[in-house]
């Protein structure tokens, strides 16, 4: 008799587990879309999300890469469709992360300086992850050079 319970309750764990574990799946956030708008000062990569993301962004050398990291995210399913003539990055890969989350990186032709920000909904979008990639090349006026006195 004690057997037949431990049969059972084992079996019920494993239902539960077969059950709650897609729910992790279906609480991520989802990347909808990726747009791509050139300034003349900068380019513009936009995440459509269906929801806030933490996310952290940092580049990496030889070569410039930029990296956009995304927790409790799941990845769009092509990205085949991004134009970045014009701009600074030459490519743009994805994978899922280990943790929860996908990781972007943007292949650059040159080194940029990257600035991130979430967006809440509006009448058009939903949540969206924006950042802006400034050239290094061109970042740097005349006016913001230090002077030193002689």
């Amino acid at each position: 008799m004690r057997d037949s319970f431990l049969i059972g309750k084992s079996s019920l764990l494993a239902i539960l587990f077969a059950v709650l574990l897609p729910l992790e799946v279906y609480a991520a956030e989802k990347v909808k879309s990726i747009r791509v708008w050139k300034a003349p000062e900068y380019t513009r990569v936009v995440l459509d999300l269906t929801g806030a993301v933490d996310h952290q962004v940092f580049m990496l050398k030889s070569p410039d890469r930029l990296v956009l990291d995304l927790t409790n995210t799941v990845s769009p399913k092509s990205l085949s469709s991004l134009d970045f003539s014009g701009s600074p990055v030459s490519g743009i890969r994805h994978a899922k992360r280990e943790s929860s989350g996908v990781r972007f990186v943007l292949d650059m032709r040159e080194a940029v300086k990257p600035k991130s920000f979430l967006l809440k909904p509006n009448d058009r979008y939903g949540d969206r992850l924006v950042v802006d990639i400034y050239p290094l090349s061109k970042s740097v006026k005349k006016s913001d050079k230090v002077h030193s006195a002689k």
